[in-house]
C-alpha cells in the first residue's frame, strides 16, 4: 500500500492514526512511530517507541502498523521539512 499525500502534524499521537516521527540521526533521515493506546481482547497494546528505521523503510512499517492494529491513516511528525523526500509522498501541512 502507498499513500500518496500524507497529513504533516505537531503532535506524537493523533486518535485513530499511526504517527511516524521523522528526525535526523549521523546525517540521514529517521523514522520512529507511535500509535495511542488501546485494548483489544483484555490486552493492553502501545508502541514500543525508540527503535527508529531508516527511511523509507520506516515509513512502510508505520503503514504495516497501520493496517496490522486497524486504524485509519499514517501522520507525519517532522520539524525539518528538508528531511523529507517527495519520493516518499507528498507531504501536506
Amino acid at each position: 500500500m502507498v499513500l500518496q499525500v500524507l497529513q504533516r502534524v505537531t503532535e506524537d499521537e493523533r486518535p485513530g492514526a499511526v504517527t511516524l516521527i521523522v528526525y535526523e540521526v549521523d546525517g540521514q533521515p529517521v523514522g520512529d512511530i507511535s500509535w495511542p493506546a488501546y485494548t483489544s481482547g483484555g490486552l493492553f497494546v502501545s508502541p514500543a517507541m525508540g527503535n527508529p528505521a531508516p527511511m523509507p523503510g520506516a515509513l512502510q512499517r508505520a503503514i504495516a502498523t497501520m493496517q496490522a492494529h486497524g486504524l485509519d491513516t499514517v501522520v507525519i511528525n517532522i520539524e525539518d521539512r528538508s528531511l523529507w523526500n517527495d519520493n516518499w509522498g507528498t507531504l501536506q501541512d
